[in-house]
């Protein structure tokens, strides 16, 4: 499994997580649909979707630059974050479990589950692997 691969999957898909936290901002999902179901009113419920949507760009930025599309910082910086990440997610994936919506247990938890995977795996193998160019 080539990890440029990986990094480049893992970024589309932190920016359709992205994307759902914004319309979840937006008000585009009720917010007793969002954080599994937990959140007590609509203004913790955004407060939890900013904070959601600040740390999902945030990987987004770090597996971009993982991927070599974006220049790369430290490549310690890169391979703490996707650490972070590859645990950040792995502990949303027990949340989405323990969710009191069907809707964020059936969707979500697979997402989290792959981006807890990628974080983990781009974290493991060496932050010095270059893109191929096969396939483009």
């Amino acid at each position: 499994m080539n990890p440029h691969h990986v990094a480049k999957a893992a970024t589309c898909l932190l920016g359709a997580v992205g994307a759902v936290h914004v319309v979840a901002l937006a008000g585009g999902i009720p917010f007793e649909y969002l954080g599994g179901g937990r959140y007590p009113d609509e203004t913790t419920a955004r407060i939890g979707e900013l904070g959601a949507l600040v740390t999902v760009s945030a990987f987004g930025w770090m597996t971009a630059a993982r991927a070599q599309w974006l220049s790369r910082p430290s490549p310690r910086i890169v391979r703490g974050s996707m650490w972070a990440m590859g645990g950040l997610f792995a502990l949303n994936t027990l949340g989405n479990l323990a969710a009191t919506t069907l809707t964020e247990t059936l969707i979500f938890t697979p997402i989290t589950l792959a981006l807890s995977a990628a974080g983990f795996y781009l974290a493991w193998r060496p932050a010095d692997v270059r893109p191929t160019t096969e396939g483009h």
